[in-house]
């Protein structure tokens, strides 16, 4: 009998085996239990259960119709669950699904192998939902785990201490380590993704909305993630000039402000002067095409788009892209912060800048009437309206919840409010006094990083300002939160917001040496995400290029790649194999073999030598033709090892002990036994 009897497709699995499968498959799931339907991960624990409680009893077997029927439900369910059977999050938990109802029916040995590249496969999966370097660090730790099911599950009914298990894995992963290397640094890169990412990637959005109502920003600025990363060619502008510019909000329902005019007016009306300020953006995926940039963006040959991309600036000075961002992804930009926007302001626009709902906020069209008996010209009335948030009013993270004439309320009675509160305010005021006002909204300074030399804007520096149009001005940036808290815009919101009005404050920010050592530590993490985004998510084939130039290549293209890459592999190979047989070690020999070859030694000290060839009852026959006296005395020895090596599912504690036993008290054996019977 050979080795392929062990790894017969009928071969039935150990309990260890089995459990490895189970560990395997847990961590292998264990990310995707937040993203599919509770019952499919409710349905993966019973079948877990099963399994585990089946376990010894070997006539446990699920009936074919069965199997077919929670089959049938699980493709039903995802398809009442998603409406739709394809796409990531219903194909993810379709395959999860199946894959448990795979685990119920596994028993031999072709069942386990399904399952081990199944569970590599949806340790892949990962990546369609996230790329970042503790996901990256947890596939590896899944893809080691399921490589050792895999050398347990190939051990047959031998026990592999835990040991040589990790002992055979490690070096498999040591050796893919520089060809995974090289296949990633000289593979042709392609334009864009690898394969087309199903609509539902863009399901679950975050960060910047395209709307506007009170409480939207402050449970926005809540959150500590990065919205994007900027590197400026020369000096970083001071905080107060940082306004980066996303969406204008022109329509207004007395409650929530949206984006009216789409512009699509590919040059906008605009006058620059004096030098441009240059840098990189790095944004992270928000599946939306809008840009972020300091005001005001001006696109020149020095731009670069996001790979797959092209630039645009509408009307209104905003910034967007030809498709959706829906990768880490990088551009790069001129601003001018001397300019002037739409001097011109056409018919249609102008409405749109003084839309007032009927019936909304009485009391502040009556206030705004009474500024207009004055006489006051449009920049005394700006001037009147800051000069109100100034005096009276409290800028907080924990505003009051409004009614149905927000304005009013918050004008006149609540008087506390985060930037969308004030800017909103002064939009109406601005328009109930016949001046053209719009919202703007974006993000508002950031955070330096001398780590990496660049600037990090968060979700908590999400903001919202107001232009107002003047004669012979232009749109005109006003900022009525800098009336109320300068601080905010000097030094950012965690200086300008009281402690016992800002949530985002804890104990550990109010201690300075926890203080310190986060901010340090969090700098130093975001300085390794940033190197992460910039030379493996975005290696891309412009960096490619200029890699391969670097060192050497400056004619390449995907012929000449391939040609390197196959003779680098062919290389590394070689050097990898010179190196295994140099470190070549004494294969794994599991306890029966290593007793049967002591044995084996012991005859061969009395002339008899066992052939490499020889089967163990070839080699006990040709003793007993030649010694009859010898092959009595270990003809049950040797059958005792044919029984542990070949007849038995498991091996038997008690009767390899006695195996071993009958091996030692054979003894030496003396030249007597060379004579012929």
């Amino acid at each position: 009998m050979n080795n392929s009897a062990v790894k017969s497709s009928t071969h039935t699995l150990s309990v260890n085996a089995q459990l490895y499968l189970l560990l395997s498959l847990t961590l292998a799931v264990a990310p995707h239990v937040v993203r599919i339907p509770v019952w499919i991960t409710l349905f993966a624990c019973l079948a877990l259960i099963l399994k585990l409680t089946s376990f010894g009893l070997s006539k446990f077997n699920l009936q074919k119709p069965l199997i077919v029927l929670l089959g049938f439900l699980v493709v039903v369910g995802v398809g009442l669950h998603y409406s739709t059977i394809f796409g990531r999050d219903a194909g993810v938990s379709l395959l999860i699904g199946m894959l448990y109802i795979k685990l119920l029916e596994t028993r031999n040995y072709r069942d386990a192998m399904v399952m081990v590249n199944l569970s590599y496969f949806v340790v892949l999966t990962n990546l369609l939902f996230t790329q970042s370097i503790p996901t990256a660090v947890y596939m590896l730790l899944q893809v080691f785990i399921i490589t050792v099911t895999l050398i347990v599950i190939n051990s047959g009914p031998s026990k592999i201490a835990a040991n040589a298990k990790f002992s055979i894995a490690l070096p498999l992963f040591l050796l893919a380590l520089p060809l995974a290397f090289f296949l990633f640094i000289l593979f042709p890169r392609i334009p864009g993704p690898i394969w087309g990412l199903p609509q539902d990637v863009y399901s679950a959005r975050s960060g910047m909305s395209d709307t506007m109502s009170p409480g939207m920003i402050s449970e926005l600025v809540l959150s500590d993630k990065v919205a994007f990363r900027a590197t400026f060619t020369d000096q970083i502008p001071p905080q107060n000039a940082l306004y980066w510019r996303a969406l204008v909000l022109s329509g207004y329902d007395g409650r929530k402000w949206r984006v009216e005019d789409s512009g699509q007016v590919p040059i906008p009306d605009m006058y620059i002067s004096g030098l441009p300020i240059e840098y990189t953006v790095t944004l992270e995926p928000h599946h939306q095409r809008w840009l972020y940039a300091l005001e005001m963006p001006v696109i020149n040959t020095r731009s670069e788009a996001p790979a797959g991309t092209r630039l645009l600036i509408n009307r209104n000075g905003e910034l967007r892209s030809t498709k959706a961002i829906a990768k880490v992804s990088q551009y790069r930009i001129g601003s001018y912060p001397n300019y002037v926007l739409n001097t011109n302001l056409g018919t249609i626009q102008r409405q749109r800048a003084l839309h007032l709902p009927t019936g909304s906020d009485p009391q502040t069209i009556q206030l705004v009437s009474s500024w207009l008996d004055d006489n006051l010209k449009p920049e005394q009335i700006i001037d009147k309206a800051l000069a109100l948030f100034r005096n009276e009013f409290t800028y907080t993270l924990l505003p009051p919840k409004l009614g149905q004439h927000i304005i009013d309320e918050f004008l006149f009675k609540t008087k506390k409010g985060f930037c969308e509160h004030f800017t909103a305010a002064f939009v109406v005021m601005m328009r109930a006094a016949g001046i053209p006002a719009r919202v703007v909204v974006g993000y508002q300074g950031g955070e330096y990083n001398p780590m990496g030399n660049y600037l990090i804007v968060r979700q908590s520096d999400a903001h919202a300002w107001a232009e107002v149009w003047l004669p012979e001005r232009g749109w005109v940036r006003i900022d009525p939160t800098s009336a109320v808290s300068p601080a905010r815009i000097e030094r950012g919101l965690d200086q300008a917001i009281p402690a016992a009005d800002n949530p985002r404050l804890s104990f550990w920010h109010n201690n300075r040496l926890f203080t310190e050592l986060g901010t340090k530590f969090r700098r130093l993490w975001d300085s390794v995400n940033a190197s992460w985004n910039d030379w493996v998510l975005g290696y891309n084939p412009e960096l490619q290029r200029l890699l391969l130039k670097y060192l050497g290549f400056k004619n390449s293209t995907a012929y000449h790649l391939v040609a390197i890459l196959t003779i680098i592999l062919a290389l590394t190979l070689i050097v990898i194999s010179l190196f295994a047989l140099k470190v070549h070690r004494p294969a794994y020999i599991d306890p029966v073999q290593r007793i049967y070859l002591k044995l084996c030694k012991k005859l061969a000290n009395v002339g008899y030598q066992r052939k490499k060839s020889e089967g163990a009852n070839t080699f006990l026959s040709r003793i007993q033709r030649h010694n009859k006296i010898l092959g009595e005395q270990v003809s049950p020895i040797i059958n005792s090892y044919i029984e542990l090596r070949y007849r038995q599912a498991s091996i038997d504690e008690n009767y390899l002990r006695k195996f071993k036993q009958s091996v030692r008290q054979i003894g030496p054996l003396n030249q007597a036994h060379n004579r012929n019977s």
